[in-house]
């Protein structure tokens, strides 16, 4: 998860050595392996919907300001069809331009002192809670 004053961007990463088959839209999507090996995926896309609900729930924050980000490894392989609008699927390589190009398709500006009250609530939250979410004190 990444507070910007351009938006709080969670981030779902997928490291595979796959072909990704399947529509976006649906819940389970395939792994295709090089051996051709195939395997059940759980949509990164839903998965990463699950942790903004979770995390909006705790933060109490407005849906206009978290952005929906999935990033795949470089030997990942995936098609764009399908993907919902406001969210951003990219390889780690692209993130950045990712990142931009949400912010375009939706423009806020969080004040800093909402990021630094946002942060203070998530230092409390382990990952025994519902979303998983674990978060440490930079040093």
């Amino acid at each position: 998860m990444v507070f910007d004053s351009k938006g709080i961007f969670v981030i779902e990463v997928k490291n595979l050595n796959a072909q990704i088959e399947g529509s976006w839209k649906e819940n389970r999507l395939e792994a295709v392996y090089p051996n051709n090996d195939r395997h059940p995926l759980y949509n990164p896309i839903v998965q990463n919907t699950k942790h903004i609900e979770y995390l909006r729930s705790i933060l109490g924050v407005d849906a206009k300001y978290v952005r929906n980000m999935v990033v795949f490894g470089q030997f990942t392989r995936f098609l764009f069809q399908d993907v919902p609008y406001d969210t951003q699927l990219c390889q780690v390589e692209t993130l950045m331009k990712a990142m931009e190009r949400l912010y375009r398709r939706f423009p806020c500006e969080i004040e800093k002192y909402k990021i630094e009250k946002w942060h203070e609530s998530l230092k409390h939250v382990s990952a025994n809670d519902e979303g998983n979410f674990e978060t440490t004190e930079a040093e």
